[in-house]
């Protein structure tokens, strides 16, 4: 017998252990496997997820399970996520047929159809007749606008499978109107195939509503009500249908037998009332509602729905007594918070911002988080002007739920308005990932990238929308600008002409054709239609900005003065008149008056920053320095948060040699808002050129984060400044040359980069910018330095 010393009992032991261990780790496996299966199957997909997760703890290259998970989120319509399960399937399994057919049908879906059309071929490489391979490319191909090609690929995939849905699918795009009969005949023999396939029976319907068979619809949406009682979307559906085809009174006696089948189910209360509303109007679905209340008093969708009416229809107080009848059946639990932000939303409606942050402390003292709540204090900020300190509340949103749309939006408008304006096409871009067709991203991501120069990209967004919204009044006038910038001329006018000939919409023609004829230098063309757009439609100030250059340009600058009187004889609160009138007494050298404009626009409305601004600069002409002072303290009394006030007064403080001035006013506005990039960019330049010690520049480098991917001249040329001293040299000329190109021009641009040349041996290059810095008679802080600079040369 052999025997086993101590040592070799132990290695048995492991050894035996290690086999156990395997042995259970591919039976847990297998077992987590077959319990995500039957989890899909029974459309449990949260359970299915844990398992199919666990099935990855184990074994990470599961591919079926990487599978599972796209299959899940798909039927939860998270496209993100599904999108990054089956390309977490196809890194493991690249010949995959399944994640390539539907990978490349969610691309051909994007329009990026080269893309679509190479997973395609992956799988027709090796299944040359694959059905739904097949299917797809006829789908690609459609998209392409090869008809043709489509229709014949389409055939081959049903010759395959008759229940190919996007080979029919995109055989009733080709042939659906025009031969409904053809589309119905090759439908019912996939029917015949695969009979429950709702996807056919889809398209069924539309084929025999192509043939004018409105009766076999009716009875093809009886029958899925049929076999689906407690899918509400058909009762929908045949509800709608009916209303479409004036059968008002089937539609809500269909609603009221649906009703009466499901007595205790809120969704078929809440169709019935709102196909009312549709047909009959807000009074009998109120009335309706009352009813409903009445009988179940501890419903509270009921009881929103109607106080959505009741808003509706302008009744705000009896909204208010319904949305607080909630709480005669209790206080705690989701109805309630509900309930509270309805009333601070309609507070908000009723401009009382007071009451409103009430009911949203309340919900916030319950619970912290609560979205709804941020989201709706976020808004009242934003009636005050405070964007910035809505921030913090969308932040909050935004870490439990990072594709919160709403949130995204908010976030990127106050960063919009606080001039973050990267941060704010980030955030534009991302709600576009998530909601590609959303139009307020489109618009002003379009915007933003229009002042940045990228107007092929704006043009894009634009374009988008309108595909969309044709005549979106202002995506219409702001892509007219990027074509007008791009000399895209009669593109411009194209789209222009799509708003003439209406009454209601011909002055806003007029007002951007005048727009047009300016940019092209038409100013005679341009001042008459602007007059007349305005003379049509008082509200369409914008061109005023057109009338008074136009004025200008033609040289009748003694006209132009003589109209703003009058206008503003008719227009007395007119800021933007004032404003534009001022300009035009400079340009007549009459600057005692434009002065004294300023100075009435800012003391009938303090808040009116452009006046300050241009006041300022009419002061610095004169090298009235202690007057800008003055007034930039005056602006920032009255407007105690403006990051623009605030870095203009701490320049002149720099100017003035007042740095621990400069340096104090930069902090505070930077302690309010960290956002605001004129007051993030200015105190990092603050603290390197007059505070320059090891842990002012580490705080720059902190400030300037993200300074290096900018396409904002100033914030590059801080940027490179800051490597500049902190010795890195190769990298300061590189960030230094991306701010002139950036559009940075002007003396203290050409004198970084000149000492950057300098201190890296490139004396031709650095004497160059130097000279050029040094250039004219005017006195900066650094002119000795650059000079010095210059002669060691």
């Amino acid at each position: 017998m052999l025997r086993l010393g101590r040592l070799g009992s132990l290695v048995l032991v492991i050894a035996v252990l290690s086999v156990s261990a395997c042995g259970g780790s591919e039976e847990r496996e297998a077992k987590y496997l077959e319990r995500a299966r039957e989890h899909l199957a029974s459309e449990d997909y949260d359970k299915a997820k844990v398992d199919t997760r666990n099935v990855l703890k184990i074994n990470h290259k599961n591919v079926e399970a990487r599978y599972m998970l796209a299959q899940i989120a798909e039927k939860q319509e998270n496209w993100r996520d599904m999108i990054g399960a089956l390309n977490s399937t196809l890194e493991a399994d690249p010949g995959h047929v399944e994640a390539n057919i539907k990978l490349a049908q969610v691309l051909a879906g994007g329009n990026q159809l080269d893309k679509a059309e190479e997973h395609v071929n992956t799988v027709l490489q090796t299944y040359p007749i694959n059905a739904d391979a097949l299917g797809t490319k006829a789908l690609i191909e459609f998209r392409r606008g090869n008809k043709e090609q489509a229709q014949k690929l389409a055939n081959q995939a049903l010759a395959q499978d008759p229940a190919q849905t996007v080979a029919l699918s995109t055989l009733g795009s080709l042939i659906g109107s025009a031969h409904p009969e053809e589309l119905l005949a090759l439908v019912d023999k996939g029917l015949a195939k695969d009979p429950t396939n709702l996807t056919l029976i889809k398209l069924r319907m539309a084929a025999l509503e192509g043939m004018g068979r409105s009766d076999d619809v009716i009875a093809q949406l009886k029958q899925l009500v049929e076999q689906y009682p407690d899918d509400i979307e058909y009762a929908r559906q045949l509800a709608a249908y009916y209303v479409n085809k004036f059968q008002a009174s089937e539609a809500e006696a269909f609603l009221r037998e649906r009703l009466a089948a499901n007595p205790d189910d809120v969704r078929f209360k809440l169709l019935l009332v709102g196909y009312l509303q549709q047909i009959d109007g807000s009074e009998k679905a109120q009335a309706e509602l009352h009813k409903m209340v009445d009988a179940s008093p501890d419903t509270p969708e009921l009881r929103f729905k109607l106080g959505e009416l009741l808003v509706a229809s302008g009744d705000l107080d009896q909204a208010e007594a319904v949305y607080k009848s909630t709480f005669d059946h209790g206080s705690e639990g989701t109805a309630y918070q509900t309930a509270r932000v309805r009333l601070a939303q309609l507070a908000l409606l009723q401009r009382d911002a007071a009451k409103a942050q009430g009911w949203v402390d309340q919900a916030l003292e319950i619970e912290a988080a609560n979205p709804d709540a941020l989201l709706l204090q976020a808004r009242i900020k934003f009636t005050e002007g405070k964007f910035e300190e809505a921030i913090p509340d969308l932040r909050m949103i935004l870490r439990s739920n990072p594709e919160a749309v709403s949130a995204l939006l908010m976030i990127a408008e106050a960063q919009r308005r606080t001039g973050s304006l990267d941060l704010a096409l980030d955030n534009y871009r991302q709600v576009l990932g998530l909601a590609p067709d959303n139009a307020i991203a489109l618009y002003q991501s379009a915007t933003l990238m229009a002042a940045r120069q990228e107007y092929d990209k704006a043009a894009a967004n634009l374009e988008k929308l309108l595909a969309s919204q044709p005549e979106n009044v202002q995506a219409i006038n702001e892509l007219s600008g990027i074509y007008s910038k791009l000399q895209r001329w009669d593109e411009a006018q194209a789209l222009i002409t799509r708003l003439e000939g209406k009454p209601e919409t011909q002055p806003v023609a007029d007002l951007l054709s005048a727009g047009l004829a300016q940019r092209q230098g038409e100013a005679e063309k341009a001042l008459h239609l602007a007059q007349s757009a305005l003379e049509a439609d008082a509200q369409l100030t914008g061109a005023l900005t057109i009338i008074a250059e136009s004025y200008y340009k033609l040289q009748k600058v003694d006209a132009g003065t003589k109209w703003f009187q009058g206008y503003l004889d008719e227009h007395p609160d007119s800021n933007g008149a004032k404003l534009l009138l001022a300009g035009l007494y400079m340009a007549d050298d009459e600057k005692d008056l434009a002065a004294q404009t300023y100075k009435d626009v800012i003391a009938r409305s303090p808040e009116n920053i452009a006046a300050y601004i241009n006041l300022s600069r009419l002061y610095l002409a004169n090298g009235e320095t202690d007057k800008v002072i003055a007034l930039y303290e005056q602006g920032l009394k009255a407007n105690p948060d403006n990051p623009t006030l605030a870095a203009g007064l701490a320049n002149e403080y720099i100017n003035a040699a007042r740095y621990d001035d400069a340096l104090a006013l930069l902090d505070k506005a930077y302690a309010k808002n960290a956002d605001a990039v004129v007051v993030g960019n200015n105190l990092a330049a603050l603290l390197i050129d007059h505070f320059p010690t090891s842990e002012n520049l580490q705080r720059a480098r902190e400030i300037t984060r993200g300074y290096e991917t900018s396409s904002s001249p100033a914030q590059l040329d801080t940027a490179g400044w800051l490597q500049y001293h902190l010795d890195n040299i190769p990298q300061a000329i590189s960030l230094l040359k991306a701010a002139q190109e950036a559009g940075g021009e002007g003396p203290e641009y050409w004198y970084h980069l000149g000492l950057a040349y300098s201190k890296n041996g490139q004396k031709d290059l650095a004497k160059e910018q130097l000279g050029k810095a040094l250039e004219g008679e005017q006195q900066y802080a650094w002119r000795d330095a650059a000079q010095a600079a210059y002669d060691s040369l």
